[in-house]
């Protein structure tokens, strides 16, 4: 969603969860909403 161009606040709502969540998420795994991937964040656990 993000590299699909999506706004934090879009993919937010559409997964239930608060925008900052989503800002964790790309700051746990060093990414940005541009290079973040799920697969590279599942290697950070």
């Amino acid at each position: 969603m993000s590299r699909a161009g999506s706004r934090v606040v879009d993919i937010a709502a559409t997964l239930g969860v608060h925008r900052d969540t989503i800002y964790k998420e790309y700051a746990r795994c060093g990414a940005t909403p541009d290079t973040y991937s799920a697969e590279k964040a599942q290697e950070t656990l």
